[in-house]
């Protein structure tokens, strides 16, 4: 049992109580403007989330990790990824302008928890105008797996830990300096969180927002442990952010 004001031992996020209405359900309302989404150019997106029972709007929310609504935008191809965050409005929905690099696919997945309810992962699929070319998913060649990346001037390594289908998975970033190779130990919280994991199954149909497990995380860096679920068999892509001397690195 908890009690108001208790913390999550593993991430940190502010606990919340279960409601006797636990199996209520929402959807994504997203209306675009212009209708048709360009590519390139700004299109301003109003998000509405409703109940899936009765379709009535859903006004109230909670914050999670310092924000109302985490959105998440991936494209049909896993090569697009963008964390943001719309501006609730008075009348309760959310707005943001976003400008999409290429034609397609994208799903939208938001983060929320509904005042009384329980965190919510909506998800969302947009399409760009004109004659875009046809959805098409990850499709890495065999052996293709990829465990490193830079951004900026810091390294980061993903050690899977034997991480097995339908199992909890911990997952591990290292971070290295790329420049002098040394560890990194200068990680600042970004969104109340040492660092914020988001990870897609090929298909998209699978998605998890994740955060630090703060008993097997080092302050500041080198190593942060993510605990995830990977739900089937075959191929992820795995953004993780962490924001060091006030510059957010993807």
């Amino acid at each position: 049992s908890t009690t108001l004001g208790d913390k999550c031992k593993e991430c940190g996020m502010a606990l919340v109580a279960i409601p006797d209405r636990s199996d209520a359900s929402y959807w994504l309302d997203v209306a675009a403007e212009p209708g048709a989404v360009p590519v390139g150019k700004p299109v301003r997106l109003k998000i509405t989330v409703r109940d899936r029972d009765t379709n009535e709007v859903i006004t109230r929310f909670d914050e999670m990790h310092e924000r109302l609504l985490h959105l998440f935008v991936v494209s049909g191809d896993l090569r697009y990824f963008d964390h943001v965050h719309p501006a609730p409005t008075a009348a309760g929905s959310f707005e943001i302008p976003l400008t999409l690099p290429q034609a397609g696919a994208y799903r939208l997945v938001a983060d929320l928890l509904p005042t009384g309810g329980t965190p919510q992962t909506l998800q969302h699929t947009l399409l760009t105008a004109g004659r875009a070319t046809a959805v098409r998913a990850m499709e890495p060649p065999p052996d293709a797996e990829t465990l490193e990346s830079t951004a900026g001037d810091v390294r980061a390594r993903l050690v899977t830990a034997g991480a097995r289908a339908g199992d909890d998975a911990h997952l591990v970033i290292e971070l290295t300096d790329q420049k002098s190779g040394a560890a990194v130990t200068d990680v600042e919280p970004y969104l109340g969180a040492w660092g914020h994991m988001f990870l897609a199954s090929h298909d998209l149909a699978d998605v998890v927002h994740s955060h630090p497990l703060i008993e097997e995380t080092t302050a500041g860096g080198p190593k942060i442990t993510f605990q995830t679920l990977f739900a089937r068999d075959g191929w992820y892509r795995v953004w993780t952010q962490v924001q060091r001397r006030g510059r957010l690195l993807t």
